[in-house]
């Protein structure tokens, strides 16, 4: 078990390095668009996911992500559960740092630099708790379970629309509250991917396929759905903001997300008495980074204040 257990936290942080690579990517390839018209921040473009399709950069990106990251993601769900897979994938925030500010031309200050720090402590500090979902349960296809999942889901998406509304209408927060709504749509589909991987371990233990199948399709369903919500959210935020401050705005939820299922909706058992305090500690320092970083990008986004002309003394 600890050998599964170790696999799994490295198969977890080589997704994290794949997606936060792919993303930078992306960030490069939305950085060459055209700049948006003045005033037109706030709103969503159906037509700059199109554009992006159009970009080598871009499709390279995205296929990191896919071909790289999701295969990871997979074994490291499967052994670990969702719980703490979150929080190991934040590693990859030092793969995104680096090369903001070497290829994508960031700037990072000593406040970014401290914020992404106490990520990777969060990150240890969440490895250390142990937390994990059984996957291969039998519980985990309960209709009880699958209710409160069901529940949990539409609360999440209806605050991430929530936040999207909000977006359309700030200025300087646009990119951070876009940033939480696509991460809260990223959550859902990883708390759903606890159902597809229990079908597959079901499957590949000898059991008929037919076990199971329904509700595999309709956690692909909802996990196709939740992630393509995310990805062109993100794009539109990346359009406003730096990636270096953004990404790990968008950890927030995904860090209190898988938590709060992991108490709510699969009811787990607690490795030990030291797990809870250890990983909300980590939780907590992932998100006092994400505070920091969010109020760095927000006052990067705020209008600066009209010089006065020439002659001519500005208005206290």
């Amino acid at each position: 078990m600890i050998g599964r257990y170790a696999l799994g936290v490295g198969a977890a942080l080589c997704a994290g390095a794949a997606y936060n690579a792919g993303q930078l990517a992306q960030k490069i390839a939305v950085n060459r668009l055209p700049p948006l018209p003045e005033g037109s921040a706030g709103r969503l473009r159906s037509s700059l996911f199109v554009r992006l399709l159009r970009s080598p950069v871009w499709l390279l990106g995205f296929a990191v992500v896919v071909f790289a990251g999701t295969p990871l993601n997979l074994v490291a769900a499967l052994w670990l559960g969702p719980a703490i897979l979150p929080g190991l994938m934040s590693l990859g925030l030092v793969v995104l740092a680096v090369g903001a500010v070497t290829v994508a031309g960031e700037q990072l200050g000593a406040a970014d630099v401290a914020g992404i720090a106490l990520v990777i402590v969060g990150i240890v500090l969440i490895g250390l708790s142990r937390l994990r979902v059984d996957i291969g349960a039998a519980g985990l296809h309960a209709p009880a379970l699958v209710t409160r999942l069901a529940v949990f889901t539409l609360c999440t998406s209806v605050l991430g629309a929530v936040l999207m509304a909000a977006a359309a209408k700030a200025q300087g927060a646009c990119g951070p509250l876009r940033s939480l709504a696509a991460g809260l749509f990223f959550s859902n589909g990883n708390l759903w991917l606890a159902e597809v991987m229990n079908a597959l371990d079901h499957w590949l233990a000898g059991g008929p396929i037919r076990e199971g199948l329904g509700l595999a399709a309709v956690a692909l369903v909802i996990i196709l759905a939740g992630s393509l919500l995310g990805v062109i959210v993100t794009q539109h935020a990346y359009r406003v903001g730096n990636a270096s401050r953004l990404v790990p705005i968008q950890m927030v939820p995904q860090q209190i997300v898988p938590l709060l299922a992991f108490l709510l909706v699969f009811r787990s058992p607690v490795p030990s008495a030291w797990a809870l305090p250890v990983a909300a500690a980590g939780t907590a320092l992932i998100l006092g980074s994400a505070g920091l970083l969010a109020g760095r990008q927000v006052k990067a986004r705020m209008p600066e204040p009209r010089r006065a002309r020439d002659g001519e003394q500005a208005r206290p």
